[in-house]
C-alpha cells in the first residue's frame, strides 16, 4: 500500500468529516450537531469523553488552563520541526472518537507541515479493526510507515 494513495484518500475523508463524532451507523447525532461545548459532545452521544474528563479534566471548566499546556493540538506550531507522523483511526471507535486524529492531521496539513499522513478505517472499533484481517492491515500500515521512516 503506497502512502501517496493513502494521503489522497485521507484528504477526501477529512473533507467529508463534518461532525465531531458519529454513531455506530456512521450518522451524526442531531444533538451533537447543535452542541456548543466540548462537554455537550460527550453527553450528547460520544460517551468516550466522560472517561477523558475524569482522567485529565473538562476543557469547558477551569481545567482548560492545565489541559492546554500539554495538548498537542493546542501546541503544534507552523514553524515547528516535527518528525513524519501517521495518524490512523477508525470511524466507529467508541472510546477515542476519530475527530481527534482528523482534526490534528487537518491542522498540520493546513499549516503545510511536511510528512503528515492520515488513514481512517471505515470499519472497526477501538481495536483498529472489525476483525483480525483489518487489525492486521492497520498494524501493517503503521509498521510500513515506520519502516519507510527508518530507511
Amino acid at each position: 500500500m503506497r502512502h501517496r494513495s493513502i494521503r489522497i484518500i485521507s484528504l477526501m475523508l477529512i473533507v467529508l468529516a463534518t461532525t465531531a463524532c458519529g454513531s455506530g451507523s456512521g450518522t451524526a447525532s442531531p444533538s451533537a450537531a447543535r452542541a456548543t461545548t466540548f462537554a455537550e459532545y460527550g453527553t450528547a452521544f460520544c460517551h468516550a469523553f466522560d472517561a477523558l474528563f475524569v482522567a485529565i479534566g473538562n476543557p469547558d471548566t477551569a481545567d482548560w488552563d492545565f489541559i492546554k499546556t500539554f495538548s498537542p493540538y493546542q501546541n503544534v506550531k507552523a514553524d515547528g520541526k516535527y518528525p513524519p507522523v501517521l495518524f490512523y483511526t477508525t470511524t466507529s471507535d467508541d472510546r477515542v472518537g476519530p475527530v481527534q486524529a482528523r482534526k490534528m492531521a487537518a491542522k498540520m496539513i493546513d499549516m503545510k507541515l511536511p510528512d503528515v499522513w492520515f488513514y481512517e478505517n471505515l470499519e472497526g472499533g477501538h481495536g483498529a479493526g472489525a476483525d483480525n484481517k483489518q487489525s492486521a492491515t492497520m498494524h501493517a500500515l503503521a509498521y510500513d510507515f515506520l519502516w519507510d521512516q527508518l530507511k
